[in-house]
């Protein structure tokens, strides 16, 4: 059993997102074996990333977001951290990993009071014990604990329609409106005794619109809040920036730096990034557009264009947004639960 393992699973959309992601690990000295479900990547795509990551077939009829707890299954290792493709690590893992090998860790989601009674009976699981709601996107789990957790997540999963959750038309109002991350919160909090879920901020994984966020060095993927505090990950939820014209924001600036520049472990060809996620004048000019037309979206929607339009339209599965309400709670503090 291999020490630390990090896993996530991509389909042939999420390329980018993986490139990015699988670079700033690497940047930033965090290089534990990458174990990649495959949801569907091109046969191209999995030579590209062969000799960088460990590839493992996955056998999923929904969105890829239900695979994430086979991989780290049948590739254990003495801790498991889990991560969402829309995740760029800005700092080391060294202090989530050495946490995580006493108890599971995760980070508080900005809609921290959310939970459902009727999770455990919809799920088949036993009485729920509240406590404060996390974000699904980083997960740290000791090998006392990840075989049964992700045995129950990969079990619960299947009970969920995902057509009432965010990837289809769900509303908020849906016991899974979320999808995966209700499960997980639901079987850790059938699962877990008292305190023994460490919760960590919420800005240390920030979400759009990364508000107080400023970039230190852009080389290294520092960015810092005003009191100097630096997060761990940027986690982009909601529409990705290289599937739909999202509006600029400091991981926008980063997944730039991270696909095009000469020092990462795997550089993309300009022709292979959307323009908006260029360097220089073609992509100031691919920017502005994608800011525009972002607002424009947000305008549509607010007098009821939207729905209708994306009734017409559908939009990949990882590229639709979550319900609203996951707006950022810097305050957040740490807590067990």
């Amino acid at each position: 059993m291999i020490p630390c393992g990090l896993y996530c699973v991509a389909s042939s959309h999420d390329f980018l997102g993986l490139v990015a992601l699988l670079n700033s690990l690497r940047l930033t000295g965090n290089d534990a074996p990458l174990f990649v479900g495959d949801c569907g990547l091109t046969t191209a795509q999995r030579e590209r990333l062969a000799p960088h990551v460990i590839l493992a077939d996955v056998d999923v009829t929904g969105s890829p977001h239900l695979a994430k707890s086979a991989v780290p299954l049948a590739f254990p290792a003495e801790v498991t951290v889990l991560l969402d493709i829309d995740i760029i690590v800005t700092g080391s893992l060294d202090a989530l990993v050495a946490a995580s090998r006493q108890r599971p860790v995760v980070f508080a989601d900005p809609l921290w009071h959310r939970f459902d009674e009727n999770w455990g009976r919809l799920l088949g699981l036993r009485s729920l014990r509240r406590g404060p709601y996390f974000n699904a996107g980083v997960i740290g789990l000791p090998a006392c604990r990840a075989p049964e957790i992700l045995a129950l997540v990969g079990k619960a999963q299947t009970r969920v329609d995902t057509e009432a959750t965010w990837i289809g038309e769900g509303t908020s109002g849906n016991p899974f409106s979320f999808g995966d991350q209700d499960v997980w919160n639901a079987v850790f909090a059938a699962q877990l005794e008292p305190n023994e879920l460490l919760v960590l901020e919420q800005r240390l994984a920030a979400h759009p619109p990364f508000p107080w966020l400023r970039v230190v060095d852009e080389r290294s993927l520092d960015c810092r809040y005003p009191d100097g505090t630096a997060p761990i990950v940027l986690h982009h939820v909601g529409e990705k920036p290289w599937l739909a014209q999202t509006r600029p924001n400091i991981y926008s600036r980063m997944i730039t730096r991270l696909l095009l520049e000469d020092d990462l472990t795997l550089p993309l060809d300009r022709k292979e990034v959307p323009r908006r996620l260029r360097e220089h004048a073609t992509g100031d000019a691919a920017r502005f557009y994608a800011a525009s037309a972002a607002s424009f979206r947000t305008i549509r929607g607010s007098i009821g264009i939207r729905s209708r339009s994306r009734r017409r339209s559908p939009q990949p599965d990882n590229a639709k947004k979550p319900p609203r309400g996951m707006l950022p709670e810097p305050d957040t503090i740490v807590r067990e639960a």
